[in-house]
């Protein structure tokens, strides 16, 4: 179900390092404004026919008044300046399955030939503090918070980047999740490639200073990466468990690198052990899970006390076949996918939508073991698709649960994902990820963003040595936190 962006995001980089381009194909290639207005139409076509969810949380109205505003601009465009103008049109769409990136030549010059911020960041709130330092300077340990780069303050340059990243609906808090790890990349792709960054930050005694740092090139971030921050790193099975202070706690960190069958095992043992120890109540922690495979979320809510019947209240695709087969990659598999899914999977109703068939719905289990007390699910800014639709059908359906934490960046009335189209666009040669089923939950509610927590739990500082959501469940305490 779910395109796990920032994995995907990393593999496109990796993969696209040896494709360097003889000319400077970012900072001196440009485009007429009428080319990347062709682009912009085009993927508004594409969009209108195949993406299933493209008028949940915006209108015609909307994008063409975006593409209006794009018809006034006479002069040539970069291919920054068009890529920015992509992302901004995406943004508009609010939904997470969908963004755009450049092409792999484009990437792969900028990565081959640009240096770009020692950094990776983690955005708490309002501020943005170091996360991992790739510099030769030990001032910007872990924690600290950053103010302004080259002069522009960290609200400032954030305002700017935040179109670049997607999430359901309109929440604020993926579009800042988003920032971790991948700042560095956009920041670059934005704002420039100088090789001196000039970082104001702040101390821990709260006074203000600057440093000059040397931008680092790809291949040096990967060593470093390897040398110091990977070195004892263990990759993390999807689920594991434990008992923690007489509470049972599930670590369910995606919904993908396992069957179905093994995401069953894993339920079946982690709520044995639970039983065996009578625990005062199960914290889910899903902090970080993107989603995967569909069925997961049926699966792990067959083990709680809900009143749940039908995960979803319809599934719809948009057109199943397309008439703009020539701007997708594998135009010809593409095609022959969508007449399978079109004579199998999908039906037509009276009114003209086509329907997923009932015989692909997942079905919930009976579990040996079905816990019937309170349950808290720890929720962040990275859950996203299968387990946004977990933690708002929980929210709605498990008795006695509270979700704690931060908003969600899945959406919480659903999301449109399944299958998808790559299209590129011809004159900007930009890839556009398309999803295309619209997946619409059962939930009671109509917020229009992400899933929200009954409780909020936001760290005040980066420097935090404790985990303060999971010690608010355990001790009934919010510590440091705000609510």
């Amino acid at each position: 179900m779910l395109i796990f962006k920032r994995l995907i995001f990393l593999l496109l980089l990796s993969c696209s390092l040896p494709l360097l381009a003889q000319d400077d194909i970012w900072r001196d290639a440009s485009l007429p404004p009428e080319a990347l207005l062709e682009d912009l139409q085009i993927l508004e076509q594409i969009m209108q026919e195949s993406h299933a969810g493209i008028n949940r949380y915006s209108t015609p109205l909307d994008r063409e008044a975006y593409l209006l505003q794009s018809k006034e601009n006479k002069k040539p465009i970069s291919l920054s300046e068009c890529y920015a103008a992509i992302a901004g049109y995406i943004d508009i769409v609010h939904d997470g399955h969908t963004y755009v990136m450049p092409s792999k030549s484009a990437v792969g010059y900028l990565l081959s030939t640009n240096r770009f911020l020692p950094l990776t960041v983690r955005v708490n709130g309002t501020t943005m503090h170091v996360n991992q330092n790739f510099s030769d300077s030990y001032r910007l340990e872990e924690g600290t918070e950053i103010t302004a780069i080259n002069g522009v303050s960290i609200r400032a340059i954030v305002r700017e980047l935040l179109p670049y990243f997607t999430c359901d609906g309109f929440g604020l808090s993926g579009k800042l999740g988003g920032l971790e790890g991948q700042f560095w990349w956009y920041y670059g792709i934005h704002f420039g490639t100088p090789d001196i960054h000039e970082i104001s930050f702040r101390t821990e005694k709260g006074e203000m200073e600057q440093i000059r740092v040397f931008a680092i090139h790809m291949n040096d971030r990967i060593s470093e990466i390897n040398e110091i921050y990977a070195k004892d790193d263990q990759p993390e099975v999807p689920v594991r468990h434990e008992v923690l202070s007489g509470a049972g706690y599930l670590r369910v960190s995606g919904f993908n690198g396992m069957s179905l069958k093994q995401f069953e095992n894993a339920f079946d043992q982690a709520f044995a052990t639970f039983d065996e120890n009578e625990v005062s109540q199960v914290i889910i922690d899903l902090r970080g899970n993107g989603g995967g495979r569909e069925g997961v979320e049926n699966l792990l809510m067959s083990y709680l006390d809900h009143n749940l019947d039908m995960k979803y209240d319809e599934v719809e695709i948009g057109k199943p076949t397309s008439s703009y087969y020539k701007y997708m990659n594998q135009p010809f598999k593409r095609r022959m996918e969508d007449v399978i899914y079109r004579a199998v999977e999908f039906r037509q109703d009276d009114e003209g939508r086509w329907l997923r068939r009932n015989r692909f719905q997942r079905t919930f289990i009976s579990p040996d073991y079905v816990y019937n007390g309170k349950v808290s699910i720890l929720i962040d800014h990275s859950v996203f698709s299968g387990a946004s639709e977990f933690a708002a059908l929980a929210k709605d359906y498990v008795n006695n649960c509270q979700l704690v934490g931060e908003e969600a960046c899945g959406g919480y009335q659903g999301h449109t994902s399944g299958y998808y189209y790559q299209v590129e666009l011809p004159n900007s040669k930009f890839v556009v990820n398309l999803p295309r089923i619209w997946f619409d939950l059962n939930v009671k509610g109509d917020h229009n963003g992400g899933v929200q927590p009954d409780v909020v739990i936001i760290p005040r500082s980066m420097r935090e040595d404790r985990d303060i959501v999971l010690d608010y469940v355990l001790q009934g305490s919010d510590g440091a936190a705000q609510r």
